[in-house]
């Protein structure tokens, strides 16, 4: 498909060190009237608490934390998150962008770093019986337990059945609440057992889930 002016997008990527985005989905959706955000719009001083609608979510390429931008009726902010809180957004939330959440930055917390939960999801398709706006993206979610693995390639167990997931080189790898190390997982501790939350796009030749993130949970009981 080719993309036109006023077109909206959404990019799934990594955010390099100049800000740039290397993208690695991006699906099309319909045109917007919204506007254009610009870097002038955010406010990077937030309070220490504070509710909004989620509207960036960007994930460090080490896979340690990352930055989320969030929008309330004071202004657009954007604030550092800790790997946790990443993990437990793209874990729990089914259509993040549109999301309402609270950022909150504690005492002890790191500076300008918060911790950032989901409060409702965005409302669903107001029309009975049609697919939510979020089911039209392009963008595929996988949640499940790893049962093999071959090479780069996953197979993972879900409700509806097994999918194949594929990892490439730039694939970002979250532990969240694994209870692994980085350090363990580079030594060869395996993940087969683990639940596992997988975002992406399809790959309409094999039909396997081309993974732009992986979060990984706590071993399945």
């Amino acid at each position: 498909a080719s993309i036109s002016k006023g077109q909206a997008l959404l990019i799934a990527g990594l955010v390099n060190n100049d800000r740039t985005i290397a993208a690695q989905t991006l699906a099309l959706a319909a045109a917007t009237e919204s506007g254009t955000a610009t870097a002038s719009d955010l406010k990077r001083t937030p309070p220490a608490e504070f509710t909004g609608v989620l509207t960036l979510v960007a994930i460090q390429k080490d896979g340690t934390g990352g930055r989320v931008v969030i929008a309330t009726r004071d202004g657009r902010f954007t604030v550092k998150v800790d790997q946790r809180s990443a993990a437990t957004l793209l874990t729990n939330g089914d259509r993040l962008i549109g999301a309402t959440v609270q950022a909150t930055h504690g005492p002890s917390d790191p500076f300008n770093v918060f911790v950032v939960r989901l409060v409702t999801p965005p409302p669903a398709s107001p029309v009975a019986g049609a697919t939510p706006p979020a089911a039209n993206t392009g963008f595929v979610r996988v949640t499940g337990v790893l049962t093999a693995r071959s090479l780069n390639i996953l197979t993972v167990q879900t409700d509806r059945g097994p999918a194949t997931v594929a990892i490439r080189d730039d694939t970002t790898i979250l532990l969240g609440d694994s209870g692994l190390t980085i350090a363990e997982v580079l030594r060869g501790q395996r993940l087969i057992g683990h639940t596992i939350t997988v975002t992406g796009g399809i790959q309409r030749a094999t039909g396997r889930v081309i993974a732009d993130l992986i979060v990984v949970g706590p071993q399945a009981p």
